[in-house]
């Protein structure tokens, strides 16, 4: 009986990759083969499996897969070990066919061929290649090494994806694909043929609940023939066949998300409908946490000719966040200067917010405060939890599970540092790990325990730290260079008597105590991160004065008022916030800001999710009828429909119809079943939220909500 690699599939996403897990049994090796280190692929990081069950290694298989005429590499979009292997794939099949290879891209769409081909010719450079092939938000990290070494070796590259331009111009209906110009009909596949019904049937098991347009029944392959998805695996197929027949004698390996070619469907069918005499090979590799455990069942060649199981360690972007695997993962948003470069490194600030915060207001912070100067990572906290005002915020630990807690974000920040700083033009020797309340708790415990931590930990006014007093210490010193606290004159005794417990393992530290005030320990722990980070000092204080309201005093409110303070400061206009004052302005609309503000990009939430959904605004009551225009062109305008056929923006209204509920109804009728509910105002407090929530009612079952308690987190920063 032969031996079987035992798959268990988790849900794939349509737009994404598919990924694997495995039961754990023995390994079936095969006779006579070495195990997988004589490989020289990447030690533990990655294991090799044939069709026939039995475990092998690198250069065998590439051996093999060198005689096809075309070989599919099904990958997650994301991880970081799949990419090595990607590169080493390509590596591999240049040596073995004395670079007579052609390298297919998913990643590039068919109107970027020829700027590609310009760039590969040494025509253009790389800015400019990149302003016009409009390269996936992780290109530098997964896909750059790839092309650059095509480009060493003078290998072409196919850009091989259908166009945006002309997908979103087609949407699915088939008047629009007949209506394209010649000039467009270039660029599209000169023939459409169905992917199976199998395949349809598990795109719509990837989708359910997202695609809210696709009603009306079911829809047979020669239905969908003009959807996204068979417009993508038609271009691919088409691209990948007609460089198998326009280039003989070399071998082309295309580089596509999982989902395509997972079970030879897709893209590998299309391509076999064009090209039915080719060798066509299919490669899928699977990130899992449990590496050690892959066993010898459940794989043949259905599936695909090799498997190659990677160690999931780190995840380039992914809607915004960065991730590194911890036994679970921890969370971040980045953001680099465009300036940044291999030459030109910038320093690097990491932060934790205080309990209930998110890393996306974190880095809108730091993007004010920093400008240019330095790239910024902002950290979600480990433990996402519901709060008062139904805003998902977060706890970087609990008091019961406190060392458990620190510890896994310890070792997280260990590898988030790592991991940025070789992805990325990171200047190692000035990386600044801050944080603020309990996320100034968890740095003070990453400061006592890291091996691998080095540079300045700074914490500001450190929240719940009864857990750092009742850990034991460590029997050596911690790798940070410099530990320093920032507090107001409330807190000082009792920072100092912690650093002087650091102190006395050996760790340098010193304590800065701002004076009193509302913002001075804010603007104290701003002049310590740019110190430590080696940027210059802070301008010159706001030339101009303003009074601002704050309507609702609560944790997100004071944390969205923060960022239009900072926002405001960096314009030169100093703001005090005041319960009231003469000729003050309030942080709502008609005050500060306006219902216009919101056509600016980024001043709109999104649903959370893969695909995002609907935001539904839920207008207060009084609006007048101005206010109502204003709110009724925004939608007639919707700028987030114009950037995504999953996006839009519905109003509710708190005292007339159409009511939430109602819209709720309404959107589940059209299965549109993923929402974020969110009044129309700059931050609601906890009893008007559980309102809007009572308010729905039974409107809500079934459907996926999100809610935000207000816009101000994207207005304040706008």
């Amino acid at each position: 009986m032969t031996p079987r690699i035992a798959l268990a599939a988790l849900p794939a996403l349509l737009l994404l990759a598919a990924g694997c897990t495995t039961a754990s049994s023995s390994v079936a090796v095969a006779e006579g083969a070495p195990p997988l280190s004589s490989a020289r692929l990447f030690g533990d990081r990655a294991r090799v499996f044939s069709a026939a069950g039995f475990e092998t290694d690198l250069d065998r298989m590439l051996d093999d897969l060198a005689g096809a005429d075309a070989v599919f590499l099904g990958e997650t979009h994301n991880d970081d070990v799949t990419h090595q292997v990607e590169l080493e794939v390509l590596r591999g099949l240049i040596a073995r066919r004395g670079g007579a290879v052609v390298l297919s891209m998913e990643m590039f769409e068919r109107d970027a061929q020829p700027q590609l081909d310009r760039y590969l010719a040494g025509e253009i450079d790389e800015p400019t290649f990149l302003r016009h092939a409009r390269p996936w938000g992780n290109y530098r990290t997964a896909y750059r090494p790839l092309v650059e070494l095509a480009k060493a070796e003078g290998v072409p590259v196919i850009a091989a994806n259908f166009p945006a331009p002309l997908r979103r111009k087609i949407r699915g209906q088939k008047s629009n694909w007949d209506a394209l110009t010649d000039d467009e009909r270039r660029l599209v596949p000169r023939e459409l043929f169905p992917n199976s019904a199998e395949y349809w049937a598990r795109a719509d098991r990837a989708t359910r609940g997202h695609m809210g347009s696709a009603g009306g029944g079911p829809r047979t392959p020669e239905d969908r023939l003009y959807d996204g998805q068979s417009l993508w695996d038609n271009a691919m197929g088409e691209s990948v066949a007609d460089a198998i027949t326009g280039n003989p004698g070399r071998i082309v390996l295309h580089v596509v998300g999982g989902f395509h070619v997972q079970g030879r469907a897709g893209t590998v069918e299309q391509t076999a409908r064009r090209v039915p005499s080719a060798d066509l090979r299919v490669l899928n590799v699977w990130p899992r946490f449990d590496l050690a455990e892959a066993d010898g069942t459940g794989f043949d060649g259905d599936v695909a000719d090799y498997m190659v199981l990677t160690a999931s360690r780190a995840d380039d972007v992914n809607e915004g966040r960065w991730s590194v695997e911890i036994g679970g993962q921890l969370q971040y948003r980045i953001r680099v200067p465009a300036e940044a470069s291999d030459d030109a490194p910038v320093p690097l600030l990491v932060w934790l917010g205080d309990d209930g915060a998110r890393d996306d207001d974190g880095l809108r912070y730091w993007r004010l405060a920093l400008g240019d100067a330095a790239a910024v990572v902002s950290v979600d906290p480990l433990h996402l939890m519901e709060e008062e005002d139904l805003r998902l915020g977060g706890r970087w630990f609990h008091d019961d599970s406190f060392t458990s807690d620190v510890s896994r974000v310890r070792r997280g920040l260990e590898r988030l540092v790592d991991y940025v700083s070789r992805r990325f033009p990171i200047d190692p020797e000035r990386v600044v790990i801050a944080g603020r309340g309990t996320g100034a708790t968890a740095v003070l415990w990453a400061a006592m325990y890291s091996n691998g931590l080095a540079g300045t930990l700074i914490a500001a006014e450190p929240r719940r730290t009864s857990g750092l007093r009742m850990a034991g210490l460590p029997g050596e010193p911690s790798s940070v260079t410099l530990l320093r606290g920032v507090t107001d004159e409330s807190g000082a005794d009792a920072l100092r008597t912690t650093l002087k417990e650091y102190a006395d393992l050996g760790l340098a530290t010193d304590l800065v105590v701002a004076a009193d005030g509302a913002g001075e320990v804010l603007r104290q722990l701003e002049v310590s991160v740019r110190a430590s980070l080696g940027v210059a000092e802070m301008p010159e204080s706001a030339t101009k004065e303003r009074a601002v309201i704050l309507t609702t005093e609560t944790p997100t409110a004071r944390a969205w008022a923060e960022l239009y303070v900072r926002r405001m400061a960096a314009e030169g206009t100093d703001v005090r916030l005041v319960d009231a004052a003469p000729g003050a302005l309030s942080l709502e609309f008609g005050g500060v800001f306006s219902i216009a503000d919101l056509k600016k990009p980024g001043a709109l939430p999104t649903a959370p999710g893969p695909f995002g959904g609907t935001t539904v605004l839920v207008i207060p009551a009084g609006a007048d009828a101005a206010a109502s225009a204003a709110w009724d062109d925004l939608v007639a305008n919707d700028p987030l429909a114009k950037r995504s056929r999953f996006l839009r923006i519905v109003l509710a209204y708190e005292n007339r119809s159409p009511s939430l509920p109602e819209v709720l109804t309404d959107l589940a009728a059209q299965r549109r079943r993923n929402v974020l509910i969110v009044p129309a105002q700059f931050c609601a407090d906890g009893d008007q939220m559980r309102a809007l929530r009572a308010a729905a009612g039974d409107a809500l079952v079934g459907m996926t909500v999100h809610w935000l308690s207000g816009l101000g987190g994207h207005l304040a920063t706008r």
